[in-house]
């Protein structure tokens, strides 16, 4: 790998003044672009807290940097999933071999720092609109893991019932129908058990299944 380095890695040549490219044209004597990037990796168990990202995956953060003609510039493997974006930057530009940055004039560094200034805003939004996302899947999986447990509790209380003339699918179809529809279920658990039985062969009759 190291051996083609001078194939894999190019040199950037900056945007040029005149560039006509839709994509390019507005970033003016820039290099390229950088990112992050997870790479799945396979761990022992006792580095895997460092790996896991926050979806979950065990990962290595590989920071890449890419030129207009989407050749690659400088790449940096080997940090664990956990880790920020921000150090990794922070470390390959911190590097005596590391991610070179060239210096800006005084005009083009004003730019820079109004669009940094820009983009730290953006990214502060995007970071609470991803963390209040997160939230939503997590209340969303709490949902989904308490709606198993009270699908698992009313299989088992109708189960744990002699029904007469009901057989097993229609046991699990009632299942389905208390645990969608909370009033019915709260009907089923307040019903005398002499008459539960009846109950559980009303709610079929409405379900459109009329063999109990």
């Amino acid at each position: 790998m190291l051996k083609l380095h001078s194939i894999l890695l190019k040199k950037p040549t900056p945007i040029q003044e005149d560039c006509d490219d839709e994509r390019w044209k507005y970033f003016k004597n820039s290099l390229g672009a950088l990112d992050g990037t997870m790479i799945l990796v396979n761990v022992p168990c006792e580095d895997r807290s460092k790996y896991r990202t926050r979806k979950g995956t065990l990962a290595m953060n590989v920071l890449g940097v890419c030129s207009p003609e989407m050749e690659f510039i400088y790449v940096l493997p080997g940090w664990e999933g956990s880790a920020h974006d921000g150090q990794i930057l922070q470390d390959a530009i911190s590097r005596p071999n590391g991610l070179k940055v060239p210096k800006a004039g005084s005009n083009e560094l004003a730019s820079l720092q109004a669009f940094m200034k820009d983009m730290n805003v953006h990214l502060s939004t995007m970071a609470n609109v991803m963390a209040r996302t997160d939230d939503r899947e997590q209340h969303a999986d709490e949902r989904e893991q308490k709606l198993v447990e009270k699908s698992e509790q009313v299989l088992e209380e109708l189960l744990s019932f002699n029904l007469e003339g009901v057989t097993e699918s229609q046991v699990f179809e009632v299942a389905n129908i208390l645990t969608a529809q909370p009033n019915k279920l709260m009907v089923f658990s307040k019903c005398p058990d002499v008459l539960k039985s009846a109950y559980v062969k009303s709610l079929l009759r409405g379900s459109g299944n009329g063999d109990a």
